[in-house]
């Protein structure tokens, strides 16, 4: 079922195809929702560097059956790509991820054969290796003794400052610690086990971030026909190397562009998320791992250390290959588009208000821009806290809402309500009576004093009867709530799918990739029953 708490404005409007959008994006709406592959953004063939990079970390990372087969066809003028990307998150990152990969499956395989004119379409996900933002990824959570979300961090080597991710080493003592304290925070059941000694396989030698992620997607999605790239590798790419270096030699005009683009989408949304400072080139230089920023000053570009590059001998270097450089997240979607024959990206929430501001930029450097698919979006709820919310009357949206939060109070005014009414209706009784037969009811008679004390103690019952169902069910909505929205964020962004894979079993997987439409961006609720995953 759908629900649309916790959906962006901005989401909502891409999906109901709101015209007054259509001049932040090239293809919108989305023309026949995800039916028909439009063209690539570029030519194919892919460079052979990239292929080579492609097939040597699907050979390294316990790539297997479709996985495999495709890589024979990454090289084909014939072959186009559905595009996904995140960083490397440990066990995926927050359930958003997979979600992606479960989406850029199903619109590959929604596009290749006869809608393709007999093309293959392959899955491509950009692992985003090159960020530096350590304490994104250096975590899991999961939830704790409430329900609230509890932060479990993987404790990495101490590494210089702004070291792109994809180069942090996990090590095999390091990574078995590491699970052994998440096994006591995971639910117990008969998956349990057997996961975390699965998990523990993946690290027998000291290895990348970037390559466990790859091993992790390859041993939850075995033969699913998906590729992944190491976003590092675009620093090698002759195709990214020439639009990163074609953003330095014409700084001023990508400055403008952005400038434009942030603009546009301020003008139309109220906001944009990048941001674009105009001494600010968005790549940076890669020194050792390292990314080093670059500032714009005095026609020149200058590092923090003071080392300062005249722009058209920069541009040059990184054409040659003697400089490194990796996009900043402005760049990035356009070097990927420069380097794959992409017909489709998958995007989260975030994302397609980020390419929104991208669209001039896209046009300065003579790249085609892909149609934007809302990736899949997803929260998972047990079917026994299902079946109390449905009890109850209770829907997802009134877990936010105030309905839900003290429902016990209406209960309440309806106890005082009623005791009030009962002394009213019988002092008014008595009052008759005196008034029509005087001393008919001695003043000491049980009939004046029991019922009042009887209506008291009824009352005073029905009170806490109502209190302890009151807690009760201030509890169980806690519960779901937790379940749904832990930390008050959706449950896709916050509780890492090693979670539900221990509670559930890995059977999960198919049913949700089942569960998966590319293109419905709503929230879907999935029910599950991990007794159908026995």
């Amino acid at each position: 079922m759908a629900f649309s708490l916790n959906t962006s404005e901005s989401l909502r409007r891409y999906a109901e195809g709101d015209p007054k959008l259509g001049p932040l994006y090239a293809h919108f709406p989305i023309p026949g929702g995800t039916d028909k592959p439009p063209k690539g953004t570029v030519p194919g063939p892919v460079s052979p560097a990239t292929v080579h990079a492609i097939r040597d970390l699907a050979g390294r990372t316990g790539a297997s059956g479709s996985s495999t087969t495709v890589l024979d066809y990454l090289d084909s003028p014939e072959t186009s790509y559905v595009l996904a990307g995140q960083q490397p998150g440990l066990f995926l990152g927050p359930p958003f991820a997979l979600y992606k990969l479960l989406s850029a499956i199903d619109l590959a395989g929604r596009l290749s054969g006869e809608e393709a004119g007999g093309k293959r379409v392959i899955p491509l996900f950009w692992i985003a290796s090159h960020d530096s933002d350590r304490e994104e990824i250096d975590h899991i959570d999961l939830p704790g003794p409430g329900g609230e979300p509890k932060r479990m961090r993987f404790s990495f080597e101490t590494v210089p400052p702004r070291l792109q991710v994809g180069d942090l080493v996990v090590t095999p003592g390091g990574w078995k610690g590491y699970l052994d304290d998440l096994e006591d925070v995971l639910p117990p059941s008969s998956f349990r086990g057997p996961l975390l000694e699965k998990f523990k396989g993946l690290v027998v030698e000291d290895i990348s971030l970037a390559e466990l992620f790859a091993r992790t997607v390859h041993a939850l999605l075995p033969g699913s026909g998906l590729v992944l790239f190491d976003g590092r590798g675009a620093e090698v790419d002759p195709a990214g190397m020439a639009i990163m270096a074609e953003a330095v030699r014409r700084h001023d005009e990508v400055a403008d562009s952005l400038t434009a683009g942030t603009k546009r989408v301020v003008d139309i949304l109220g906001s944009a998320p990048l941001d674009t400072p105009e001494d600010r080139p968005p790549l940076f230089l890669v020194d050792h791992g390292v990314r080093v920023p670059l500032r714009r000053e005095g026609g020149r570009f200058i590092t923090p250390d003071g080392t300062e590059y005249v722009p058209e001998d920069l541009a040059l270097s990184i054409e040659e290959g003697k400089v490194r450089v990796t996009p900043a997240a402005a760049l990035r979607p356009i070097v990927q588009d420069s380097m794959f024959p992409n017909i489709s990206t998958i995007a989260g929430q975030s994302e397609l208000v980020y390419h929104a501001q991208l669209g001039p930029l896209y046009d300065l450097l003579g790249v085609c821009r892909p149609p934007l698919i809302p990736r899949a979006s997803m929260a998972l709820l047990h079917f026994r806290s299902a079946d109390k919310l449905e009890k109850l009357g209770l829907s997802p949206e009134s877990l936010l809402g105030g309905q839900a939060a003290h429902p016990e109070s209406e209960v309440q005014k309806e106890i005082d309500r009623c005791a009030e009414t009962l002394d009213h209706e019988f002092s008014a009784l008595l009052r008759l009576i005196d008034s029509e037969t005087p001393g008919a009811v001695p003043e000491d008679d049980p009939a004046r004093t029991r019922l009042p004390k009887e209506t008291v103690r009824a009352m005073e019952r029905l009170s806490r009867l109502a209190d302890q169902a009151g807690d009760n069910r201030r509890n169980l909505i806690h519960r779901v709530k937790q379940e749904l929205f832990p930390g008050g964020r959706p449950q896709e962004m916050v509780t890492s799918i090693l979670y539900p894979l221990c509670r559930y079993g890995e059977a999960l997987l198919p049913a949700l990739q089942s569960a998966v439409h590319a293109g419905n961006s709503l929230p879907q609720i999935l029910i599950v029953d991990p007794r159908k995953n026995s």
